[in-house]
């Protein structure tokens, strides 16, 4: 399974970052802070997801309030 790290921001600050394998982005978001997510549509709070040696990044909102 992919290897990805999973950063948590509000606004433009980084308030928790951490690596997690997982089989998809989605599910790493997801698993990483025990939340639902969604996709991102410009929320100031969100979830940005990266894979290891990858140049590609995916970003998801929260479901629900922050």
């Amino acid at each position: 399974m992919p290897k990805f790290v999973v950063e948590e921001i509000h606004g433009s600050t980084v308030t928790a970052s951490q690596s997690i394998v997982a089989p998809s982005a989605f599910k790493a978001a997801a698993n990483a802070t025990g939340r639902l997510v969604t996709l991102w549509s410009g929320e100031p709070a969100c979830v940005r997801v990266t894979e290891f040696g990858m140049s590609r990044s995916f970003t998801y909102a929260y479901c629900g309030s922050f």
